[in-house]
This record gives structure tokens, C-alpha cells and sequence, in this order.
């Protein structure tokens, strides 16, 4: 079984505690789909991008799996999250 443990980070948090969180999970600061779909090619290489509420258009999602890197998207969301790891990264047996 794959796990992925993410957090997505609604606000500043102490430099300390996101090193010490990201001894344990992936560290994604919280943004908006517009953002992410500014420059996806820079999503993993350059930034992390994650989302409070995601993508609201079927294109827009579509364009960010075939764009970014899909390791360095998360989803606040946890809809969006599961259809995420689901369909992009391939986790069928996600829950």
C-alpha cells in the first residue's frame, strides 16, 4: 500500500515546525488553481503548490496533471485530493 501525507498550509507557520512537519510529509503552502496555472511547468523544480479549494473547471484540472509535476500538487480539499491521487499519481487504492 502508498501512502501520500500532505499538508496544506492556510497560513505562516514557524520555519522550525514546517522543517520538523516536513521530516514526516510534504510541506505545501496554500495557493489558488489561477496560481498554479500561471507556470505549472515550475511546480516541483522551482515551487509547491497546493490548493484551498482547487480547480473549479474540468479543463483547468486536466491542464494542471498534464503540465506539473504531479508530485507538487496537493488539495486542501480532500475531494480533490482523493481525485488527485486517483487519476494523476495513480494510486487506485487510495481511501
Amino acid at each position: 500500500m502508498q501512502r501520500r501525507i500532505s499538508v496544506v498550509l492556510r497560513h505562516p507557520h514557524p520555519r522550525d515546525w514546517v522543517d520538523a512537519v516536513r521530516g514526516k510529509a510534504q510541506v505545501f503552502p496554500g495557493a489558488d488553481a489561477r496560481d498554479a496555472l500561471r507556470g505549472p511547468e515550475d511546480l516541483g523544480a522551482n515551487a509547491s503548490w497546493s490548493a484551498h479549494h482547487g480547480p473549479r473547471r474540468a479543463d483547468a484540472f486536466a491542464e494542471l496533471a498534464r503540465r506539473a509535476d504531479a508530485d507538487s500538487v496537493a488539495f486542501a480539499d480532500p475531494a480533490l485530493e482523493l481525485q488527485w491521487t486517483w487519476r494523476v499519481l495513480g494510486f487506485g487504492d487510495a481511501r
